[in-house]
């Protein structure tokens, strides 16, 4: 029975992208980047370097069943302020919050939903790409000079494969490190990306940009095309896996949401909703400290390097973090209050824990719990 769902599931999905997409040239379509590859052809990778693993992400590579740019990514992003988005959003809206110079980036996820990618400017050197892949509930922001990406049309581990307009090389959204090119294996410079909900920014007062429908593209905002975010046996919540993946485990549902940690090439996975109950810890690596702490005004996890202030604290009702030693301030983000200091946060980010495994088969497990 569970197999004939599934195989339901695929098709019906399947049939709605290819619709669905198929009409993304309604409405104004952007250019065809120059030296663009044709439909079902990639570059061919040069060789990896020892002990990489690039070619067996190159050959995972899967039809996503849309072409290049099928999906189209939003290149003129518009933005109201929070006061003027009261007027079409709801309160139980999903959002997808970042800090940015300028201040807060809100973005609905039944925007986003149609097009994954949202090009824009970081400041006057770089970009800044705001990422969302449906399919494994991955939300991943990347700075850097020079950044443009679009929809491949492809899936790895069942997740959003970007590719580079200026280079054509493909990037795994999750690995955030290139799979084909001469060389492969170029790292995007990592930004937080956090989800919450449109009630949760207008209890905390938050002001900020709010991206709005107006795209430049016909489809059905307000709706999904994957499911529903309330519907027990939507996409969202079901354990249908509809790609192929590289690593398979069940030792939690595959559509349990983890927050994933990347230090160096080391993965660490905890249970966001274990961070919840237990507040904070304070998780070293080697010679570095990362305070790890849950959010409860956006009901996210939250994560920043505290080795250079080893004092450091969360003050709640201010929703800034302070060192007693050297007095002084941060928002959550890490972004200094009337000081130049700023902290780092490492890669981390949430997603389906099916995606992260499928990727980081070598994960290892934060128990929460077992911190004092």
């Amino acid at each position: 029975m569970k197999a004939k769902q599934a195989i339901r599931w695929a098709f019906l999905l399947a049939a709605i992208f290819l619709f669905v997409f198929w009409i993304g040239s309604w409405g104004r379509s952007p250019a065809e980047p120059s030296g663009s590859l044709p439909e079902n052809q990639i570059i061919e990778p040069t060789p990896p370097p020892l002990g990489s693993n690039f070619d067996a992400y190159f050959q995972a590579i899967e039809s996503g069943g849309v072409a290049q740019d099928g999906i189209p990514s939003i290149e003129f992003p518009d933005f109201v302020s929070v006061e003027k988005a009261k007027t079409f959003m709801q309160a139980d809206d999903w959002v997808m919050v970042t800090r940015t110079p300028e201040g807060l980036v809100i973005v609905p996820q039944e925007v986003l939903v149609w097009h994954e990618i949202i090009n824009m400017p970081w400041d006057e050197n770089e970009n800044f790409v705001f990422s969302y892949c449906p399919l494994t509930a991955t939300a991943l922001g990347f700075k850097g000079e020079g950044y443009d990406f679009g929809t491949s049309g492809k899936l790895l581990n069942s997740n959003l494969v970007m590719y580079d307009r200026n280079s054509n090389q493909y990037w795994p959204q999750m690995l955030a490190r290139s799979v084909t090119g001469s060389p492969p294996g170029l790292d995007l410079n990592h930004h937080p990306i956090h989800w919450s909900t449109w009630r949760q920014i207008l209890a905390l007062n938050l002001e900020g940009k709010v991206l709005t429908t107006n795209t430049g593209y016909l489809r059905e905002y307000g709706s999904d095309p994957y499911g529903s975010h309330e519907l027990r046996s939507s996409y969202y919540f079901n354990d249908t896996v509809l790609f192929p993946l590289m690593n398979e485990t069940n030792q939690w549902f595959p559509k349990k949401t983890i927050t994933g940690l990347i230090i160096d090439e080391n993965q660490f996975v905890l249970d966001p909703i274990k961070l919840q109950a237990k507040g904070q810890i304070q998780f070293d690596w080697q010679e570095t400290s990362f305070l790890i702490f849950w959010d409860e005004g956006l009901r996210t996890s939250r994560i920043l390097d505290m080795t250079q202030y080893p004092d450091l604290m969360i003050e709640t009702d201010s929703r800034t973090l302070f060192s007693p030693t050297e007095d002084l301030r941060w928002d959550y983000d890490g972004w200094p209050i009337d000081h130049e200091s700023k902290l780092t946060a490492p890669v981390y980010y949430d997603a389906f824990w099916f995606a992260w495994y499928a990727y980081f088969p070598e994960t290892t497990i934060i128990e929460v719990s077992d911190f004092q």
